[in-house]
């Protein structure tokens, strides 16, 4: 992971195991490729950001283990957030004098860790000599609320159901139509808890199949991958995707109310 300190990040992989194994291996083309092209998101949202202080109060119960512990060679403090919700909890490592993140875990609503990330090594003068920077997959902006309406072809439902203590941080329209063979642009919400995120996206399908939609009723798909789930599906004018490592159960009704 490279940052320069003014916005612009770069995150590559040097070496993989496959699940399960203790072997690690030089990383395929495929695989920087498929990085490459996902490292924007990666980075900004599914890595643990910090939202609003009243959220973190209001959602989570903090506390901080007693001693420091050792991370890349630098003293950290170990706080849990428990969330009050029972939506999952969160470890975080943090520098002890600067409370620079260094490590954190999740863990799903049984208290099993779900994705970790720990540090090994910091450079706090780092040449970035010959790094290629991020760049986002399509082109975004801020969504404008109706005047954007007609780039996207339909006017974006709101979630009639959200999970407890979650709140919209940004709305985003991103440019994807004639990047996505049969897809246009996509109207994207960011909620969060103040530590959980949660998205929301939503795109019309241009040539959608001959189906027939009862009373908008919608077949859904599920999946989850690396402790983040997906649930994706069509109705009568769009596609709805919904993302977060919330319980499967959670997923399900937030896509539900969306039709």
């Amino acid at each position: 992971l490279h940052s320069d300190g003014t916005g612009q990040i770069a995150l590559s992989v040097e070496n993989y195991a496959d699940f399960g194994s203790a072997a690690w291996s030089v990383p395929s083309a495929q695989l920087l490729a498929s990085y490459y092209d996902r490292q924007t998101y990666l980075l900004k949202y599914r890595d643990l950001h910090l939202g609003s202080s009243v959220s973190l109060h209001r959602n989570f119960r903090w506390t901080e283990r007693p001693g420091l512990v050792q991370v890349a060679g630098i003293d950290c403090k170990s706080l849990h957030a428990h969330s009050v919700e029972g939506l999952g909890d969160f470890d975080f490592l943090v520098t002890a004098d600067t409370n620079l993140l260094l490590g954190w875990t999740t863990f799903d609503v049984q208290g099993n860790p779900q994705m970790k990330l720990e540090t090994t090594s910091v450079d706090f003068t780092p040449d970035h000599n010959g790094i290629l920077w991020a760049v986002p997959a399509v082109a975004e902006a801020p969504y404008a609320g109706e005047i954007d309406d007609p780039k996207l072809g339909f006017t974006p439902s709101e979630p009639q159901y959200l999970p407890p203590g979650f709140y919209a941080l940004q709305k985003r329209l991103l440019l994807a139509n004639g990047v996505l063979a049969g897809l246009g642009n996509i109207q994207a919400t960011l909620y969060t808890d103040g530590i959980h995120m949660l998205f929301i996206a939503q795109q019309k399908v241009l040539n959608p199949p001959a189906m027939t939609f009862i009373s908008g009723a919608s077949l859904v798909k599920f999946a989850k991958i690396g402790g983040i789930g997906v649930a994706e599906g069509d109705g009568p004018d769009k596609r709805v995707y919904v993302v977060s490592q919330l319980p499967t159960e959670e997923l399900q009704t937030i896509f539900g109310s969306m039709f």
